[in-house]
C-alpha cells in the first residue's frame, strides 16, 4: 500500500512540476542597434523589431527585454560596459538574441568601426559568456538597408570586406549557435516590393506632414516605420520556427501565435501605391494600411468588409484581430462597387462564381433544384428553385442584391443538401 502511495506521490509531483514549467514565461533579452531598439511615442511611427517582437508570441508566454541601443556596434556595446550589465542579470534558460553589423560597418566613426575579424571575436565573447550563465545565444544577421543599384538590391552586409552576414554565419557554424538570416529575408522582401514601395511603406521614408512627429518628412533608408518593424519581427519569428529542430529553440517556436491574412483591395488599381495585399500577421499587432495616390487621383477612404467607412485618411491604423481581415481603398472614379468572392465557395462543376456580372451560377442536368442563401445568424435572405424535365437546370444568384457580409449557400438537388460558405464584399 505504501509503495502505491509513493508512486502516486511521485506522479503528482511530476504533474505539478510540468504545470509550473508550462506556465512559466520564457525570456528573450535582445542586444543590438537602432534597427532593433525601442522608440518613444514621440518618434512614432519609427520602431525597431525588438519593440514589437513580444506581440508575435502567445500572450503571457514570453517576456522580451530589449537592451538594444542606437549607434552601437558589436565592439562598442561590449567596451562601454553595456554587455557586462546585461550579463550580470542573465539567468539560466534565458535567450540572448544578438544583432549587430550596421555600426560595425561605419568606418567614419572610430569608436564604432569593427572589421569582420574583430566582429567575429566579439560574437564569440557574447556566445561564450552567455553560455557560462546557462543562457541560450541566438544570432540574427543584420537586415539590409534600402540600397539599390538601379533595379537590383545591394546587399551591403555581404559586400567584400563588409561581409558581416558571412562572418556571423561562420561563428554560428563554429559554435553551433541558432542563426536567423534576417539579411536574406529582408532582401527577399525588397525584391518582391521594389525600391519605391519599400521607401514609403517599410523604411522610414515619410512625406512631409504624413505623421505629426515628422512634420518635414523623412528619407531614412536604414530605420523602419512600424510596419517595417512588424515585417522584421515576423521574419525573426520565421527564423525561430525554422530552427525548431534545435533543442533550445523548439519550446520557443511552440509559443508563436498563428498568422492571419491581411487583404487590401482597391476599386481603382492604377490610382497609386497601396499597402501590399495578402501579407499575414498575428492577432494583437498594430497594423497600418495606407495609400499614396497618383497625381490627380482623389482618395475617398478606407472601407471594411461590411462596407463601413473606417477612415478618410490616407493612413489608417488598427489592431490585427484574431482572424483574417479585409479593407478596400476607394478612389473617386473607380469601378464601384467592387465585388469579391472568397475562395471558400466550392468551385465544383455545378457551382461557379462569375466575376463579370458578380453572380453565383448553379447548374445541373435536368431535375429539381433549390437554392437558399442564409446569413450567418441563420436568417434566410434568398430562395430560388427550378424544376426542369430536360436540358440543364440553372439558377443564377445576383450578389448585388445582398448586403456585404458572410453567407451560407444551401443547395438542394433531388432532396440531397450541400452547404458552402462564401463572403460578399462591396
Amino acid at each position: 500500500m505504501k509503495s502505491i502511495q509513493k508512486v502516486l506521490l511521485v506522479l503528482s509531483l511530476t504533474t505539478v512540476s510540468a504545470l509550473v514549467f508550462a506556465q512559466s514565461k520564457l525570456k528573450i533579452t535582445i542586444i543590438g542597434d537602432s534597427t532593433v531598439c525601442n522608440y518613444a511615442s514621440s518618434k512614432y511611427p519609427q520602431a525597431g523589431w525588438g519593440q514589437v517582437l513580444d506581440r508575435f508570441f502567445i500572450s503571457g508566454s514570453v517576456t522580451v527585454n530589449n537592451r538594444a541601443i542606437g549607434g552601437r556596434s558589436s565592439r562598442s556595446f561590449y567596451q562601454e560596459g553595456r554587455w557586462a550589465e546585461v550579463l550580470s542579470k542573465l539567468e539560466s534558460g534565458e535567450y540572448v538574441f544578438i544583432q549587430f553589423g550596421h555600426n560595425d560597418r561605419d568606418f567614419t566613426k572610430e569608436e564604432r568601426y569593427t572589421d569582420t575579424l574583430q566582429y567575429k571575436e566579439y560574437l564569440r565573447k557574447y556566445v561564450n559568456e552567455s553560455r557560462k550563465k546557462g543562457a541560450i545565444p541566438v544570432f540574427v544577421s543584420p537586415m539590409n538597408m534600402n540600397a539599390w543599384n538601379g533595379a537590383n538590391v545591394r546587399e551591403v552586409f555581404c559586400e567584400g570586406a563588409n561581409n558581416y552576414r558571412g562572418a556571423m554565419l561562420n561563428v554560428s557554424k563554429e559554435l553551433d549557435v541558432p542563426f536567423i538570416d534576417l539579411e536574406k529575408k529582408s532582401v527577399a522582401l525588397q525584391k518582391r516590393m521594389g525600391a519605391n514601395y519599400c521607401a514609403k511603406f517599410i523604411y522610414l521614408g515619410l512625406d512631409a506632414r504624413e505623421y505629426p512627429n515628422f512634420p518635414d518628412g523623412s528619407s531614412d533608408g536604414t530605420h523602419f516605420q512600424e510596419m517595417g518593424a512588424n515585417f522584421m519581427a515576423k521574419f525573426v519569428c520565421e527564423g525561430i520556427d525554422e530552427n525548431k529542430s534545435h533543442p533550445d529553440m523548439e519550446r520557443l517556436a511552440a509559443l508563436l501565435k498563428p498568422l492571419h491574412k491581411l487583404e487590401v483591395l482597391s476599386n481603382k488599381p492604377d490610382a497609386g501605391m497601396i499597402t501590399e495585399d495578402g501579407n499575414t500577421f498575428p492577432e494583437g499587432v498594430s497594423i497600418t494600411v495606407k495609400v499614396k495616390p497618383n497625381a490627380g487621383e482623389k482618395f475617398i477612404g478606407w472601407y471594411d468588409s461590411s462596407d463601413k467607412n473606417v477612415s478618410t485618411s490616407q493612413v489608417y491604423t488598427f489592431t490585427m484581430p484574431d482572424g483574417d481581415v479585409s479593407f478596400l481603398a476607394r478612389f473617386q472614379g473607380g469601378k464601384d462597387p467592387v465585388h469579391v468572392i472568397k475562395s471558400q465557395v466550392n468551385h465544383s462543376e455545378n457551382i461557379i462564381f462569375n466575376p463579370s456580372d458578380c453572380s453565383i451560377r448553379v447548374s445541373r442536368p435536368f431535375g429539381k433544384m433549390k437554392i437558399e442563401v442564409f446569413s450567418t445568424d441563420g436568417r434566410r435572405v434568398l430562395t430560388k428553385q427550378v424544376k426542369q424535365e430536360s436540358g440543364t437546370a440553372v439558377i443564377k444568384i445576383p450578389l448585388n442584391r445582398l448586403n456585404p457580409g458572410s453567407y451560407l449557400l444551401k443547395t438542394t438537388i433531388d432532396g440531397n443538401e450541400t452547404v458552402n460558405s462564401f463572403r460578399y464584399l462591396l
